[in-house]
């Protein structure tokens, strides 16, 4: 997959900052929801730009580090600045674990883990809205080797593609990639006789 530009209205990382902008001042006055209220530290490091080995990662992606992956398509984070975060992966949509773990939840959830393990980098944009109701941060992520995480998750079967608000940047990719998974009874799609 091609590198996706970024949105004409938007400088490149202008998105991102924003999100990181609003994520401090959040923790700062008190925390967001579903995060960990961090003081940041006097010599906050702003985390690099993405690596050139990778053509998959977009210009504007932030890089990240995996704390742990709590379901098929949300987990924790740790920033360049010592600040975690909830993050909620943009247009995917995983089986539930809880209250009861719905068909096929605990392969998303695994599936999540192999992509992202714990304390491995990812690389990670925002679209226009960077937080969801219940203030998770909303995210598209690459792996270190610019593998587009959200794009594998749908394109394996793991998980249906759905628009998150405006945040709608890969929504093509991802629906066009959920309509071969279905086609080729991947994953839930066989599985769980959807």
């Amino acid at each position: 997959m091609s590198a996706r530009t970024a949105r004409p209205d938007a400088a490149p990382g202008r998105l991102f900052g924003r999100f990181l902008a609003l994520l401090t001042a959040a923790t700062i006055a008190g925390g967001v929801t579903g995060c960990a209220a961090v003081t940041p530290r006097p010599e906050t490091v702003i985390p690099k730009e993405a690596p050139q080995f990778a053509p998959g990662i977009p210009a504007e992606a932030q890089q990240l580090t995996v704390r742990y992956v709590h379901d098929g398509d949300t987990l924790f984070v740790n920033d360049g600045a010592g600040m975690e975060r909830k993050v909620r992966l943009i247009g995917v949509d995983t089986p539930e674990l809880l209250p009861e773990p719905e068909c096929f939840a605990d392969n998303a959830t695994n599936r999540l883990r192999e992509l992202l393990p714990e304390g491995s980098t990812v690389w990670a944009a925002s679209d226009v809205e960077p937080f969801d109701r219940y203030g998770r941060a909303l995210l598209y992520m690459w792996t270190r080797e610019g593998v587009f995480v959200n794009l594998t998750l749908v394109s394996e079967g793991y998980a249906e593609a759905i628009r998150v608000g405006e945040n709608d940047a890969w929504w093509p990719e991802l629906r066009a990639a959920e309509a071969a998974a279905q086609n080729a009874s991947e994953g839930r799609w066989g599985a769980c006789g959807l």
